[in-house]
Formats: structure tokens, sequence, C-alpha cells
């Protein structure tokens, strides 16, 4: 008896692997995408609600910026400079395989994925004019700009009932104040005024 446990000991030494209890994690309700700098430059990360399972979304040695995790779309689409442009990379969580959404010749940041995973709502300009919101099927398309004026539209988000809020500084006060417009550009409307909001450069 006491040889074969000191077999199971020896068996069981300090080389053995940890088994990673994320492995077989899939990315549900409640998980948050974020971004870190612990590996020098900044980073997409996932982490579960628990905060047992965190883990790094792609490894692209630039900073990789505003995350949209979607569980209809089973991805995650950030901010990134790629191929010398700020675009939007769309990373697969089925297959791990990242892809640029193609909009054309617009300078792209601040994704938002729907909540039905069909549409992407983002930031995008042709420089040197300021940004305005733009929605692209998420399979892609051709982006169609929301309410464009000659302000600064940003940050846009959806709401429970299929509308956009994004700010904007569009009254000409010098303060950004948030607006919600729906999918068609119709409906818009200013909600209310915030105290400051910095729009990531294009």
């Amino acid at each position: 008896a006491l040889a074969l446990l000191a077999a199971l000991l020896a068996c069981s030494g300090e080389d053995d692997p940890i088994p990673d209890p994320c492995a077989g994690a899939v990315p549900g309700p409640g998980w948050i995408a974020y971004v870190s700098r612990r590996a020098g430059n900044y980073d997409v990360r996932l982490v579960s609600p628990d905060g047992r399972c965190d883990r790094a979304i792609g490894d692209d040695p630039g900073d990789d910026l505003a995350p949209s995790f979607s569980v209809a779309a089973n991805a995650v689409a950030f901010s990134g400079i790629r191929g010398g442009k700020p675009s939007i990379v769309v990373h697969d969580l089925a297959t791990g395989t990242e892809s640029v959404l193609d909009t054309g010749d617009l300078h792209a940041a601040n994704p938002a994925i729907s909540p039905d995973g069909t549409t992407v709502a983002f930031e995008g300009r042709v420089p040197p004019a300021l940004p305005d919101v733009h929605l692209v099927p998420f399979a892609g398309g051709t982006p169609v700009a929301l309410a464009a004026s000659a302000a600064s539209d940003a940050g846009p988000a959806w709401q429970d009932d299929g509308t956009l809020v994004f700010v904007s500084d569009r009254t000409g006060t010098g303060t950004f104040q948030v607006w919600r417009v729906g999918t068609d550009g119709g409906g818009l409307e200013n909600k209310r005024e915030v105290a400051w909001y910095i729009p990531i450069a294009l």
C-alpha cells in the first residue's frame, strides 16, 4: 500500500500542468469586454461575471480600444489601427479569427454591435471632417451616416428599444450633449448635457 501511495505521489509532481478551468468556457450574458495595458500596450480582454475566466482577445502589437461584445454575434468588435488606418476589427469567438470591417474610406472607431448582432454602429470620418455616427451590417455592406452634421458626433450606444444614443456638440454651446436617433435617421432628439467627453482620435 505504501509503495502504491509513493507511486501516485510521484506521478503528481510539480511539472504536471494545472488544468485551465476556462478552457471550455463559452462567453455569454454577463461577460464584459474591456482593455488592459498589462502587456505594455492596450489589448482587449473578455472576463466572465465571476472574474474566474479572463482572456485576451487578439495580440496585435498596436493599441486596441473601445470593445463591444455581442452574444448574438458571438464576436467582439473594437477599434484598432490596421493597414495604417483607424479601423473596426471583429474577433470571431468561435474560430478565433479576426477581420477588418469594411468601412470604405472612413476612419472608424468606437463600434457598438446591435443587440440582435446584425448591425454595427460606429463613429467615422474622412479627414479632416469631424466624425458622424454610421451604421453598417455586421456581415458587411455600405456604411450609412445617421443624422450627419457639421459637428462632432461620437460614442454610439444601442438602447433596448433599438434606437441609438450618441454624444454631440452640435448645439454650438461648446459642450457635448446626449442625443437619441432611430436607425432610419428619424426621431432625433436632445436628451441631456454631459460634463465632458473625450472621443478617440481618428
